[in-house]
């Protein structure tokens, strides 16, 4: 049994939560599912849940912006080896050789942003022209910063995302310039 209250909340959360609901950013997901878990309405018990777990504001408005993430747990369900799921150490070997996108969150679990998959029936398979936008974006920076670029409006592509516009254009010039530039700020 893990050791520290936090590792067995969260354990518990992951008890809980079902495992096709994906997970947010950082503590975002432990906060909400703490008091959906306490289910109280009580005000003096939620001001000692928020006490205990204050909510970050800038972890909320970068969930907001990445948008929803998958865990590891969901990815070993739903990302195939040929017709088997794969395991955590699939997962984490993909991560590491750039295969996925992932995110460390503040509480030191990886999530991946849904972007970076399509759906297929029962499962996902792993966008590659999102991981090659994800490339030219360099790692001079973090990657929360990186995937917060790739989903939020950006004016050099009139005010689309870089993902909307990966959608609608494919990996033109417009945005691998658009990357480009981000990566030269990133770099500086």
């Amino acid at each position: 049994m893990p050791g520290t209250l936090r590792e067995q909340l969260h354990g518990l959360i992951d008890r809980a939560v079902p495992d096709d609901v994906p997970a947010l950013a950082g503590d975002v997901t432990l906060w909400d599912a703490l008091f959906a878990l306490a289910g109280t309405t009580d005000p003096e018990q939620a001001d000692l849940l928020a006490l205990a777990f204050p909510r970050p504001a800038n972890s909320e408005r970068l969930a907001e912006r990445v948008g929803p993430c998958f865990r590891t747990v969901q990815l070993v369900e739903l990302l195939p080896e040929g017709r088997q799921p794969i395991t955590d150490e699939a997962v984490r070997a993909r991560r590491q050789s750039g295969h996925l996108i992932g995110l460390k969150t503040r509480d030191r679990r990886w999530v991946y942003p849904a972007w970076q998959f399509r759906t297929r029936p029962g499962r996902l398979v792993v966008r590659d022209d999102v991981h090659e936008l994800w490339a030219l974006l360099g790692a001079d920076d973090d990657a929360w910063s990186r995937a917060a670029w790739m989903s939020g409006p950006r004016r050099d592509l009139d005010g689309r995302s870089p993902l909307a516009w990966l959608e609608t254009y494919g990996l033109d010039e417009r945005l691998r310039s658009a990357a480009r530039d981000r990566r030269r700020r990133a770099a500086a």
